[in-house]
């Protein structure tokens, strides 16, 4: 488990993030966490940078490459699957969010 918190730690994530009251964050708050941080970035930098679905995709896919494989996510099993795979996810948002924020400007 300390190897898994260790990884996490090093991924970005805190040891608060990872073990709050002992049970981890629920599902429900990190998609709510995600959403909000990505409608903000989104919000951030609508009009200055340009993004589209294809953008999201790869970038998405890459966040995914990086964590799992060169930052070493694989040897962590599960824990380090999840963790790669929540990363792509809020990176494939983020930029979707960017894309919808740019079209209704």
């Amino acid at each position: 488990m300390e190897r898994s918190l260790h990884w996490l730690r090093s991924a970005g994530a805190s040891r608060a993030d990872s073990e709050s009251d002992g049970r981890g964050e629920s599902s429900d708050d990190f998609l709510r966490k995600m959403r909000a941080y990505s409608q903000l970035d989104a919000a951030r930098h609508a009009g200055r940078k340009s993004s589209s679905p294809g953008k999201a995709s790869r970038h998405g896919l890459w966040a995914f490459a990086k964590s799992y494989v060169l930052q070493r996510g694989f040897p962590e099993g599960y824990d380090g699957l999840v963790v790669s795979i929540d990363k792509a996810r809020t990176t494939f948002w983020k930029y979707l969010l960017l894309h919808e924020a740019n079209r209704q400007r």
